[in-house]
């Protein structure tokens, strides 16, 4: 299926608001495996419309994503 074998899907951490984001994003790269794997084990899986609404929720969460590391680039000299 084209997707590195040795990779995995992160899980949710509470404490940190990106994990969700990032087992999302990871979720839908795997989207057909998981498909596959749910239809072999006759497991309900997401509908189209939900695959949907994941990567509509990725994009919009991207951006804050983004402004987080700018925000936070803790390895960057600031002006006191």
């Amino acid at each position: 299926m084209g997707l590195p074998s040795k990779k995995g899907i992160s899980v949710d951490t509470p404490s940190r608001w990106n994990s969700r984001w990032k087992m999302l994003v990871e979720a839908l790269i795997y989207k057909s495996v998981l498909t596959s794997y749910t239809n072999r084990k006759m497991i309900e899986s997401p509908s189209e419309q939900e695959w949907e609404r994941a990567a509509a929720i990725c994009e919009f969460l991207k951006a804050f994503e983004e402004l987080i590391l700018i925000v936070s680039a803790h390895r960057k000299p600031t002006a006191h």
